[in-house]
């Protein structure tokens, strides 16, 4: 088992990409949920996750995950993930998980996609 390493990088007041690094499993996806929640609470409602370090999810992680996706999505906002692993795209393909997540190839390819979201407060 991996320990679970994730660092933050800032894009804008409102988006943030979360790398995330080792396992997400049962020991540790409620750290994954805590630090959503540290930065929905400070504005942020765009979340970038960079899966490209990670080995591993487990159910409890792909819970934290849909909890997420559930409270940014009244925010509104996005969360999108870039840089699956072909074990964990193929685990949210067979799991059928990969409809409910935008699974991208790249960063770039994220930020064009939040650039087409409205700023708190427009309609």
């Amino acid at each position: 088992m991996k320990a679970l390493n994730i660092e933050i990088r800032v894009i804008s007041p409102e988006t943030i990409v979360l790398d995330i690094a080792g396992d997400v499993n049962i020991y540790n996806a409620n750290d994954l949920r805590r630090e959503f929640d540290r930065h929905m609470t400070g504005g942020t409602r765009n979340f970038v996750l960079n899966f490209g370090k990670m080995t591993m999810i487990d159910s409890a992680g792909i819970g934290v995950l849909f909890t997420i996706l559930n409270r940014v999505k009244n925010l509104p906002g996005k969360v999108l993930i870039v840089h699956a692993r072909p074990n964990v795209v193929k685990l949210f393909e067979i799991t059928k998980v990969a409809k409910f997540f935008n699974l991208l190839e790249s960063e770039a390819e994220a930020i064009k996609i939040l650039e087409t979201v409205p700023a708190t407060g427009q309609n």
